[in-house]
């Protein structure tokens, strides 16, 4: 079925429910709005644009990865970050970090073993995805909230009797579910949650996010610097 007659066909009232649900409320703006731009992509719902967009496209290509021809800037990214976890094997966790890695000032300040595990990180893939943007990414039981590094583009937090949620607006949500105040990711944060069927959802934090990071490539960062 094409998405245009997707679009067209009606949908069924059963209730279906699902563990993790991305929704976007309007077409891609960075480029001319179409059908085909709608979001979310595969992996990803971003608001914002990437300013480096030309530069991370190059980069992509170097490394194989097929950009969508007349795409925009955020179904190219979620190309890269699809193509970062399944074929390069990363977390999505992981993936991320190597996307939007901390700025090379805030590295001295991570602890040795840290700083060497995201300078690998950077020979692998540089700083290629900059300029203001919220993201929230799943893969598989795996979701990730990302705001741009200079905290641009709002991206909140919020914790309420029927699950989390992550929205641009605060007022997503009726004010009588919410559980506490709503919380706004700080300009570079990350935050990750993933659904432990059965049990819940189990939050990671910046710190518990950068701990993924340092316990996979750190050991690798420490062999090449001894070869």
């Amino acid at each position: 079925m094409s998405p245009r007659s997707a679009a067209t066909t009606p949908i069924s009232p059963t209730p279906a429910w699902s563990a993790i649900t991305l929704g976007h409320s309007r077409f891609s703006t960075n480029t001319l709005p179409a059908f085909e731009r709608v979001q979310p992509a595969a992996l990803l719902g971003h608001n914002g644009e990437i300013d480096t967009i030309d530069r991370l496209r190059r980069e992509a290509g170097l490394l194989g990865i097929p950009m969508v021809p007349g795409g925009s800037d955020s179904q190219d990214l979620d190309r890269v970050l699809h193509a970062f976890v399944t074929r390069s094997g990363f977390t999505l966790a992981e993936a991320m970090a190597a996307m939007f890695p901390p700025a090379a000032p805030q590295l001295a300040a991570l602890g040795t073993e840290a700083a060497a595990a995201y300078r690998y990180l950077r020979h692998f893939w540089g700083p290629h995805a900059q300029g203001p943007a919220a993201l929230v990414c799943r893969w598989g039981d795996d979701v990730h909230f990302a705001a741009d590094a200079l905290g641009l583009r709002p991206l909140w937090v919020l914790a309420t009797t029927e699950g989390w949620f992550a929205a641009s607006e605060r007022s997503a949500v009726p004010f009588e579910i919410l559980q506490a105040d709503p919380r706004p990711l700080a300009p570079g944060e990350q935050l990750g949650m993933r659904v432990e069927r059965g049990r819940g959802v189990r939050v990671l934090d910046h710190r518990d996010l950068r701990d993924v990071v340092v316990a996979r490539f750190a050991p690798a960062a420490g062999a090449l610097a001894g070869a």
